[in-house]
């Protein structure tokens, strides 16, 4: 499990961290955020419980960006939704309750399913102008090169 007390915040130099993602690439580690798989028929009904952001017209392959929010419609969480399958979503939340929230939603929904993956999902993201410049070496560029913007691949 993830302990917050090992999270380096500051590498040493902020101002040249920020100038490399604009300038050229930077990589990041997401793999400390709360991860979760919601499946079936209902899943965006399960996933309304956080955010109020409608996902019907999200492709397979894509990433949304959503703010979830409480009860009382305030904000209090940065999301990134994934669409995975027709019928599958990755709901990713620096909050474990959020997490939580999806549990209860989904049990209480026979057509939703909830996984908690946190501990089996590393998301590192690359950023910046050179990017796939800095990948080439490394990677098919093909399969690379015709992601879109804000989607994903399973390489």
């Amino acid at each position: 499990m993830f302990d917050p007390q090992q999270l380096i915040v500051d590498y040493g130099d902020l101002e040249a961290e920020v100038a490399s993602c604009r300038n050229a690439s930077a990589l990041f580690n997401f793999s400390f955020i709360s991860s979760a798989r919601i499946s079936g028929p209902d899943s965006l009904n399960v996933i309304a419980h956080i955010t109020r952001r409608d996902f019907e017209q999200m492709k397979i392959g894509q990433i949304r960006y959503a703010l979830g929010c409480d009860a009382d419609g305030r904000l209090c969480s940065d999301l990134t939704i994934w669409k995975r399958a027709s019928d599958q979503y990755i709901v990713m939340s620096g909050l474990d309750k959020d997490l939580i929230k999806l549990d209860a939603a989904a049990s209480s929904n026979p057509a939703g399913e909830f996984a908690n993956i946190s501990n089996a999902i590393n998301v590192y993201s690359i950023q910046g102008p050179d990017t796939l410049n800095a990948l080439s070496s490394l990677v098919d560029m093909t399969k690379l090169s015709v992601i879109p913007y804000f989607g994903f691949s399973n390489l």
